[in-house]
Parts: C-alpha cells; structure tokens; sequence
C-alpha cells in the first residue's frame, strides 16, 4: 500500500511539473500580449521615456519607473545618458 501511494504521488509530481511549466509558458504569453510597450521598437519606446522625464530626472524619480514592467527596466538600463 505505501509502495502504490508513493508511486501515486510520483506520478501528481511529475503532473503537477508538467502544468506549471505550462503555466508560466502561457503566462508569459499573456504578458506579451498585454505589455503594448513590449511591442513598440526599443528606439521609440526609450524615446517616449525621454520624452515623460523631466530635464534632469532625480535618481528616486528613474527608480521607481525601473519597478513598472521588466520592459520599462531594460529600455531605461539601456538609455546610458539616463544614469
């Protein structure tokens, strides 16, 4: 009997790996699909955040856009004039 129920729980494991694989490839997916950002070139969307930025952004003000999104982040640790 605890033979079969460790063989039971084996199998759930490997189901339950399997879904959540699944899971983070659809959500990603999903993020992709619902980040417009994402979407534009990296050229205009860095222009953009140039554009919302005051002349001389303050490192709190640049800090707390790094937290919007992964691709906020990136575009603004690209833009070496920002730092």
């Amino acid at each position: 009997r605890v033979l079969q129920l460790r063989t039971r729980i084996e199998k759930i494991c490997t189901t339950f790996d399997s879904l959540e694989r699944e899971r983070i490839v659809a959500q990603s997916e999903l993020n992709a699909i619902l980040d417009p950002i994402g979407k534009l070139p990296v050229e205009i969307s860095s222009d953009i955040l140039r554009r919302s930025l005051p002349a001389t952004p303050s490192w709190k003000e640049l800090s707390k856009l790094l937290y919007i999104c992964r691709t906020w982040k990136s575009i603004m640790l690209s833009m070496p004039k920002l730092w």
